[in-house]
């Protein structure tokens, strides 16, 4: 009865506002795959080319075969079968570097030698693995830092690792991606480290029972690149021009700003600009359908006032028990409501509510002078997934890297 007072009071107390859209800057596109996946090279239950084969009928547009190196010796012999090949997708070259204090997935746009990576895994040596697999050209990528069962990341997270694995399968359950979003990455964040965030599906199962809860594609990650190359691609993920959806049909979120003032967006999430001036920036935030559609002219988009948005920040009202009532609130136009949550410097910032189709909310604010800010958002909503999946992944729909204003350089 209380959080349906609760949404009383939002809906009534909220701002509606003119949010208008801004395009996306930049002559690339955003390009949707997963980035962690097993076949019987190591522990997954298919071999290569019915792994393919799944990922292609999802529509993906890349993929990476990330097979544990400890089941190959040290040898990636899954780079060269004749099966790891696609007309459809583009393939990078990966292998999950597999020891007792943490898993990592290694990246590649070509295969690459693992020698220096298999003995610094048999020292269960990261940083001598980090080392060498820039050597090689990859990116090396901490996966499933919270998981609780199996292979938390005990290492130091050392300055030169090139992204994290936020969103691991579901969000909630079993690697408790929650955890890794909310504590692990933005305890790093907040301590002023710019270090992106992808998801990965890790995916090991396409015909057994476990594949009726995992599946390639959940989540999928969504890189902004120049072209749809594996070396785009790979840059893309360094850069932080990363989204990440819970599914491939899921709407996704686009997350850019205007920061010189001139009414075009030319910041997106990843970016890391120096604003001296003390002047307002205009942020737009977009959740994107499959079909990219802008949303219904009779949308509506309300946003939160600060009194509640500090309720939340304190506990006082949980996030999803507020946005799982607005999703099953009728709408006249039968679309998906959504609510957007804004971080600044770890802190719940603003919240707005989409409404009846509406897709795309905007914020302003004025970082303080050459102080480190950095700001990314969270979709909630209805995930359409068989309702005893629901408490896997709770009501997660997408999230962004974030915008970098002031931190230090890389």
């Amino acid at each position: 009865m209380r959080q349906e007072l609760v949404i009383t009071v939002v809906l009534l107390t909220g701002i509606l506002g003119a949010h208008q859209s801004h395009a996306q800057t930049g002559s690339g596109n955003w390009y949707k795959g997963d980035l962690h996946a097993h076949s019987t090279y190591s522990d997954g239950d298919s071999p290569v080319a019915e792994v393919i084969a799944s990922a292609e009928a999802l529509g993906l547009d890349f993929f990476a075969l990330t097979d544990h190196d400890i089941f190959m010796d040290g040898n990636p012999s899954h780079f060269f079968d004749p099966d790891y090949h696609s007309e459809k997708m583009v393939l990078l070259y990966g292998v999950e570097w597999t020891t007792r204090s943490g898993h990592a997935n290694i990246w590649s746009s070509m295969p690459f030698s693992y020698q220096a990576l298999w003995q610094a895994n048999r020292e269960e040596d990261a940083q001598a693995a980090i080392s060498a697999a820039h050597s090689e050209g990859a990116l090396f990528s901490i996966n499933h830092p919270s998981a609780f069962l199996c292979c938390p990341w005990e290492y130091q997270v050392y300055d030169d690792i090139d992204t994290i694995e936020v969103w691991n399968s579901m969000f909630v359950l079993p690697n408790f991606s929650r955890l890794t979003v909310r504590h692990f990455w933005e305890d790093l964040l907040k301590s002023g480290r710019r270090i992106p965030g992808v998801g990965g599906s890790d995916t090991h199962h396409i015909q057994d029972w476990q594949s009726v809860l995992f599946g390639h594609g959940n989540p999928t990650t969504w890189v902004y690149a120049d072209e749809l190359t594996a070396e785009a691609l790979v840059a893309g993920i360094k850069a932080g021009h990363v989204s990440i959806s819970y599914d491939p049909s899921a709407v996704r979120l686009d997350f850019s700003a205007d920061t010189d003032g001139d009414g075009e967006d030319e910041t997106m999430m990843g970016d890391a600009i120096v604003h001296e001036s003390g002047q307002e920036i205009s942020f737009t935030v977009k959740a994107v359908g499959p079909t990219d559609n802008e949303g219904t002219p009779r949308g509506k988009v309300l946003e939160l006032n600060e009194s509640l948005v500090g309720d939340l920040e304190e506990g006082v009202i949980v996030s999803e028990d507020l946005f799982n009532l607005l999703i099953i609130h009728s709408n006249e136009n039968g679309a998906d409501n959504y609510g957007v949550v804004v971080f600044k410097n770890g802190k719940f910032f603003k919240v707005g509510l989409l409404l009846n189709g509406a897709r795309t909310f905007t914020f302003m604010d004025t970082p303080e002078t050459l102080t480190p800010t950095y700001y990314r958002v969270e979709l909630f909503g209805m995930t359409h997934v068989n309702p005893l999946h629901l408490p896997f992944y709770g009501m997660e729909v997408a999230l962004t890297n974030p915008i970098y204003i002031n931190f230090p350089q890389q």
